[in-house]
């Protein structure tokens, strides 16, 4: 039993001391008086034929400020060497060997648009070079490339990046670079392929033929289309939109309200912050994309609501005397001084009903006199009244005073101050303002609605 694994182990050890033997020999036979230098080829009244393909598996970056895109790509090519042939009959049937680029003659072909040297990462050897003289080289490689961008309709936008590759040194003459022939060779994209903002839409090749240092050359060149995710930017569209809404519905407060203005002031600026957080994902162009036409209309339409609301105040609460004496010089405006003062009873009269308001309220033990100041400005000395056919009914004996409703003002409100030309010029002044505000408060949103959707869709 031990001299029959003895054999064995011998024989198994011979076998691989041969096989080591046998590619040794084949080595030297092929490489002692092989120049890397020299096109492998012995006719060189046609060039040597190489053929490539690309396969995609990752997209690194896409710097869209600085305008290129960084591709990690399988990078393979193909050509006969004739003087690396061998019968593999004679060398214990090896039908390959995998060797260094560094030891045979390899095409120059380079990527034209590169934005910056290649990065190459692979394992010692990468070639395959079989018994008939055919040479596979399968390089992974990080290819950074220029690719101008068209960004009028971003963020809804599809972005062609092209690669060009050639020969940078050998002319058609010598090199006849071309695709490979199975489509699922020449381009490809790998399962493995993702991105958070970009997904490959389309991958095309073309074959023409271009003047590169002055001699003609076959130039291959891939389109790959990549297609934006827009769930971000729809995101923050829809932020955007709901902020315009809310300051059409902040118009429907009364416009002398003053919460109504300094509410809406504020939404311009959140729609400016919004439009900040994208800023810096696109370069600087010298045309409107879409996005800017959308933020740029939301944000004309919400200053419009804040300024108009702005104005609308101002002018309800102020009452300029300086328009209204506009108004009367341009306009015949008659006023009736019968209705200016109704039925004001004497002030005697009045100072006497006021007393004995006073005094009942103090007798029945209902409020103090500085109660009856603030609360019934009829018993209030400095109080300003304005009161049209009042009738007091006052009986000594009840508890309860009756009497009808009183109008009042305020003792700083700017009406007061007003002629009767003034105040009539003021009622009509209020009634336009009060009817441009309903205008504005429909058409705005009407407005808005018709061009987000023209925009958009």
């Amino acid at each position: 039993m031990l001299k029959l694994f003895l054999f064995l182990l011998l024989t198994l050890t011979q076998n691989v001391n041969s096989s080591v033997l046998d590619e040794k020999r084949l080595r030297d036979d092929l490489f002692t008086n092989y120049s890397k230098n020299i096109i492998p080829k012995n006719d060189h009244s046609s060039p040597i034929k190489v053929e490539m393909g690309i396969a995609i598996q990752t997209l690194e970056e896409f710097n869209q400020k600085v305008e290129n895109i960084k591709l990690n790509i399988w990078f393979r090519m193909n050509w006969y060497d004739e003087f690396l042939s061998w019968d593999k009959n004679n060398y214990n049937n090896i039908s390959f060997l995998s060797v260094h680029s560094d030891y045979i003659w390899t095409p120059d072909v380079e990527l034209f648009n590169a934005a910056s040297l290649p990065e190459l990462y692979y394992l010692k050897g990468g070639m395959m070079l079989y018994d008939t003289g055919n040479i596979l080289w399968s390089r992974p490689m990080i290819f950074k490339l220029s690719c101008s961008l068209n960004l009028e309709d971003f963020p809804f936008d599809k972005q062609t990046c092209s690669m060009t590759f050639g020969s940078w040194v050998f002319s058609d003459q010598y090199l006849n670079l071309t695709a490979y022939k199975d489509d699922t060779k020449a381009i490809d994209v790998l399962d493995s392929f993702s991105h958070s903002e970009w997904d490959i839409n389309e991958i095309t090749y073309s074959r023409h033929k271009s003047i590169v240092n002055n001699d003609e050359k076959h130039i291959i060149k891939y389109d790959i289309i990549l297609e934006r995710y827009t769930h971000y930017y729809l995101l923050s569209m829809g932020m955007t939109i709901t902020l315009v809404y809310v300051s059409f519905i902040i118009m429907f407060l009364p416009p002398d309200n003053i919460s109504r203005t300094s509410t809406a002031v504020f939404i311009p600026l959140t729609i400016l912050a919004l439009q900040l957080t994208i800023v810096d994902k696109v370069p600087v162009v010298g045309y409107y994309t879409l996005m800017d036409k959308f933020f740029l209309a939301c944000f004309i339409l919400s200053m419009i609501v804040s300024m108009e609301s702005g104005l609308v105040y101002s002018l309800l609460v102020s009452r300029p005397k300086w328009l209204y004496n506009l108004i009367a010089k341009k306009i015949n405006i008659q006023v009736d001084e019968n209705n200016t003062e109704e039925d004001i009873k004497s002030e005697d009269s009045f100072n006497m009903v006021s007393s004995q308001i006073q005094e009942t309220y103090i007798e029945n033990g209902v409020r103090t006199n500085s109660y009856s100041n603030a609360v019934h400005p009829i018993t209030g000395e400095n109080s300003k009244l304005f009161q049209r056919k009042v009738k007091i009914d006052l009986n000594p004996d009840d508890d309860i005073i009756k009497s009808n409703v009183v109008k009042t003002i305020d003792y700083n409100d700017k009406l007061l101050y007003l002629t009767p030309l003034q105040r009539k010029i003021n009622t009509l002044v209020n009634k336009k303002i009060l009817l441009i505000d309903n205008f504005v408060r429909f058409s705005l949103p009407f407005i808005y609605t018709i061009y987000i959707c023209v925009l958009l869709i």
